[in-house]
């Protein structure tokens, strides 16, 4: 699923995790971009990168927002890229957005493109 748009983006991303875990009862990760990408950078410094990997890879559900921010980051992409399929692999749920249209985030990598083009598109509207 994508959601781009309005400031009521977030509120909507909260509420799939609240009923998400209060139904599933599944691990759930909810992530800005830009954290994702420190913590990826971290990992890396400090070699932790598997107990990284291990952390993404075993969730039921991931939803990373503001993903326009990852653009550009060929090494982050790679990363999300190579967790996405994992999760997809295991028939896990992914939530992707971002504050516009995927067709406008420039810098955005093609197999990340085809991840936000891959399922729903929603515009939230303020």
């Amino acid at each position: 699923m994508f959601l781009y748009g309005g400031t009521k983006k977030v509120n909507l991303l909260e509420i799939i995790v609240n009923d998400f875990e209060k139904i599933y009862r599944k691990p759930v990760i909810y992530i800005e971009a830009e954290k994702f990408i420190n913590e990826l950078v971290c990992a890396v410094r400090e070699r932790k990168k598997d107990k990284f990997n291990q952390k993404y890879r075993n969730t039921y559900l991931l939803i990373i927002n503001n993903i326009q921010f990852i653009a550009g980051k060929s090494y982050s992409t790679q990363v999300l890229i190579s967790i996405l399929k994992e999760l997809e692999h295991k028939g896990r749920q992914i939530v992707l957005s971002a504050n516009c249209n995927p067709n406008y985030i420039k810098g955005l990598d093609g197999e990340l493109r085809c991840y936000c083009f891959g399922g729903l598109i929603f515009k939230i509207s303020s």
